[in-house]
């Protein structure tokens, strides 16, 4: 019975740790996707400008 018992708890804590996991790694994506963005249209257009806003309101580092 306690054999049971510690499988269970060990499975249910590998689960725990997987989802949290990728929870995780699914946030770094989506992040490092943003900085990417950014970036791209920064080197693009400079710092300041109306180019730079539109860019990164277009999701979209490259010319349409």
């Amino acid at each position: 019975m306690r054999f049971i018992l510690i499988i269970t708890m060990i499975a249910l804590v590998s689960i725990v740790i997987g989802t949290v996991g990728f929870e995780y790694y699914n946030q770094y994506t989506q992040e490092r996707e943003l900085e990417s963005l950014i970036v791209s249209c920064m080197e693009r257009f400079g710092h300041y400008s109306d180019k730079l806003v539109s860019c990164l309101n277009d999701n979209s580092p490259y010319d349409p």
